[in-house]
């Protein structure tokens, strides 16, 4: 499994911008802000409505990702194959 506490040495982005995109900069933050025996986080934001279980998201292999997700114009069909 990659180290999720290393994803900032990928990532360059000045103070400034951090600021004015708080919000996003913190998604990308979470492994930082949370114990470290903590292995897994499943984050949704907060326009997405769950309707059913989501054993099947928990239970995908993400080892080998570093942040693994979905790209928004993919998410209905992911939704609709759960």
């Amino acid at each position: 499994m990659h180290s999720y506490r290393s994803i900032h040495q990928y990532i360059k982005i000045s103070r400034r911008f951090i600021i004015s995109l708080r919000k996003q900069y913190y998604r990308i933050s979470i492994p930082d802000l949370l114990d470290e025996n903590i292995q897994k986080v499943i984050y949704l934001d907060s326009d997405i409505i769950v309707t059913t279980d989501i054993t099947n998201l928990w239970n995908i292999n993400i080892d080998h990702y570093l942040l693994p997700g979905f790209p928004p114009k993919h998410n209905e069909a992911v939704i609709k194959k759960a």
